[in-house]
């Protein structure tokens, strides 16, 4: 479609900075229909979190991700209290995390971090770098990783 053709159109393309969660949800929709209808399902993302609390209740880490029908987990996000880091938490937690998302049949995993974050400690863990956006943020790489679960 040509951007003539795009101008003699009755519709209109608006930028928006803060969509409601209402439109949001209808664009994750409308990609799950093309989902099913190209291969016979959608991605079907389900949340996924292992929370750390402290005697007060107060959240003190955590990790985050999705996973989906297809077999692939993503971690969305790893944190730790300044307090606590360097003592194991962040890899009983990525460990723990692998294992529930083994049983609930995942194979795979994959992640992304800044190139100042933690990419050692990620291959540490047996994730293999497969990619990088170099200059993606003030002058630091973006660093992808996935490991593989179980055949």
């Amino acid at each position: 479609m040509s951007q003539s053709d795009l101008q003699t159109r009755p519709f209109q393309i608006n930028c928006e900075d803060s969509p409601s969660h209402a439109d949001l949800e209808r664009i994750g929709d409308g990609l799950d229909e093309h989902n099913v209808a190209m291969v016979g399902s959608s991605t079907n993302n389900r949340p996924l979190a292992l929370l750390v609390r402290n005697e007060q209740s107060e959240l003190i880490a955590g990790i985050r991700a999705h996973y989906n029908i297809s077999g692939w987990l993503y971690i969305t996000g790893l944190w730790v209290s300044e307090q606590l880091r360097r003592q194991g938490l962040g890899r009983a937690l990525v460990h723990r995390l692998e294992r529930e998302a083994i049983a609930r049949d995942c194979k795979q995993c994959y992640l992304t971090t800044l190139d100042f974050q933690a990419p050692e400690f990620y291959r540490q863990l047996g994730y293999q770098q497969f990619a990088e956006l170099p200059e993606f943020h003030l002058g630091h790489s973006k660093l992808f990783f996935r490991k593989q679960l179980r055949q």
